[in-house]
């Protein structure tokens, strides 16, 4: 059990335990460590349920969606996303509503529907534009959405290009496991434009990126 799981558990202050549950989520998520992932956001909705935060509890069922997406639990992942949804419409959160339209996206381009998911992004990229909200994780990921689903359909400059955009993003946010996900499908990309040194050279920074992050996290759980 890490430091931060032991005071979560033992903080008194309810939303603390929530947020820190959450915190934790998020690193073991980009860990790729999906079943305690699950388990930490599960943890903090409970508690932010029964404090009534409904937009905290929509943050971390738009997550929840996120985990179900990546084990294959499409319909459990379709109902949170919903929840979230719905309750950012019912807030008026316009930007935590393109958030969770980025998710649906994700969704949609993982079950195969590469048309919905499409819209979805290029919707959500709108919103945070119309809103001043770029350079944020969703802008990120609603950019590496469109450059997978470009290199998919062979429009390979297309791919890059996006791929390019949202790995820079992620550098500026400071989220290396989410820049190295994105490099390691640029590096596809490149690969497929026949610029292969270059490919090379990207691969490269996803191992120094993962390495540094693996020994990062050693000296901090």
């Amino acid at each position: 059990m890490t430091r931060a799981v032991e005071l979560a558990a033992s903080a008194d202050d309810p939303g603390a335990r929530a947020a820190t549950h959450k915190a934790v989520g998020d690193l073991l998520f980009d860990q790729e460590r999906l079943p305690d992932a699950a388990e930490e956001y599960a943890h903090a909705l409970r508690l932010w349920r029964r404090l009534g935060h409904r937009r905290h509890v929509a943050g971390v069922s738009r997550r929840l969606g996120k985990v179900e997406r990546e084990r294959g639990q499409y319909d459990e992942a379709a109902m949170r996303l919903g929840e979230a949804a719905g309750l950012a419409t019912a807030m008026g959160d316009r930007a935590l509503a393109a958030a969770v339209q980025v998710g649906q996206g994700q969704l949609a381009q993982s079950a195969g529907q590469a048309n919905a998911a499409r819209h979805a992004f290029t919707q959500a990229i709108r919103a945070f534009d119309t809103l001043g909200l770029v350079r944020r994780s969703g802008h990120a990921a609603a950019l590496q959405g469109l450059g997978e689903l470009a290199l998919a359909e062979g429009r390979v400059a297309a791919a890059v290009q996006m791929l390019t955009d949202a790995a820079d993003v992620w550098r500026c946010l400071a989220m290396p496991l989410r820049r190295a996900r994105t490099l390691a499908t640029l590096g596809d990309a490149q690969v497929a434009c026949g610029h292969t040194e270059d490919a090379v050279a990207t691969w490269q920074t996803v191992t120094d990126l993962r390495e540094r992050t693996v020994v990062a996290d050693s000296r901090t759980l």
